[in-house]
């Protein structure tokens, strides 16, 4: 009767824990971290009482392997961590990458082509064991420093496979990632020429992705956040995706999710279109964690 299949289902959450079957994907900056790179603590708190009652959890994040393996120790996770926007998979307990899906293109003919066409921006290469690029620019440094990153500068020829990702940075002005979100009409200009000029030229090979204001990030065509979120369901056997994201890139994991939420602060077209949580500054993944029961 339909009266003994919900009492059976919530002795079964009892027993096995409400969240059980639930995978829950948390973009990183600006949403499990406040605009500073500070993770709250009451989202530390909630994703631990989460995986305690059953759920899976990760970050999906643009970041690089070696930019995550700098908070790795900073939240706890029991799932695959989605990184360099769904190009990559990588298993923390295993210490292994769980798939890849590198680049069709020749890494040093692109990255000099890029190079000759903007002259003015910071071009990078993002590896599995590092980021390489091609010039010298303190600042850079400092920014790898200060993301605890693996930042080298090589020759052009020695761009190491497998060629997963590259970046276009604006001039830097700091260290921190908050510098890439905040751009002149000028700079937004010239940003949205370099995306247009970006995806005519590489847009059968690439994902485009304009992360921050004046940061892009591409990856191998048919990679996403999204698909990997789905990709990661599967393999895990999971029942429930839940994703929370704030930023554009996160657009394909969030419409992928069974449930979805954007923090208070994040884009406002896409808080329109899924469920609102706190601002990433008051605990966004804990609030919709709060939130989550009254939808399972």
């Amino acid at each position: 009767s339909q009266r003994g299949s919900s009492f059976f289902l919530i002795f079964w959450r009892e027993i096995m824990g409400k969240f059980d079957g639930v995978l829950l994907f948390a973009d990183y900056d600006r949403t499990l971290t406040d605009p500073y790179s500070r993770i709250p603590e009451e989202n530390r708190r909630a994703i631990r009482e989460f995986m305690e009652q059953g759920g899976r959890f990760a970050v999906a994040t643009g970041r690089s392997l070696t930019m995550a393996r700098a908070f790795l120790n900073k939240v706890s996770c029991n799932a695959p961590l989605i990184l360099f926007n769904g190009a990559v998979a990588y298993d923390k307990a295993a210490g292994k990458v769980e798939f890849v899906h590198p680049i069709d293109l020749d890494p040093e003919a692109t990255i000099r082509l890029c190079q000759e066409r903007f002259p003015e921006e910071l071009v990078e290469v993002q590896g599995l064991e590092a980021h390489y690029a091609f010039h010298q620019e303190p600042l850079w440094q400092a920014f790898g420093q200060a993301n605890r990153a693996v930042y080298r500068q090589i020759a052009l020829s020695e761009i190491p496979a497998p060629f997963v990702k590259f970046t276009l940075y604006g001039p830097f002005r700091d260290d921190t990632v908050a510098q890439f979100f905040g751009a002149s009409p000028e700079e937004l200009a010239e940003f949205d020429r370099i995306e247009a000029w970006l995806n005519k030229t590489f847009g059968d090979k690439c994902v485009v992705d304009r992360s921050c204001d004046r940061l892009i990030d591409l990856q191998a065509k048919g990679t996403s956040k999204g698909n990997a979120a789905r990709e990661l369901k599967e393999r895990l056997g999971a029942r429930t995706l839940v994703c929370v994201g704030d930023a554009w890139n996160d657009l394909s994991m969030l419409e992928s999710a069974d449930l979805a939420f954007v923090p208070g602060d994040g884009q406002k077209e896409l808080l329109k279109r899924f469920h609102k949580a706190a601002p990433c500054a008051e605990g966004a993944v804990a609030d919709a964690i709060r939130q989550l029961p009254a939808f399972l």
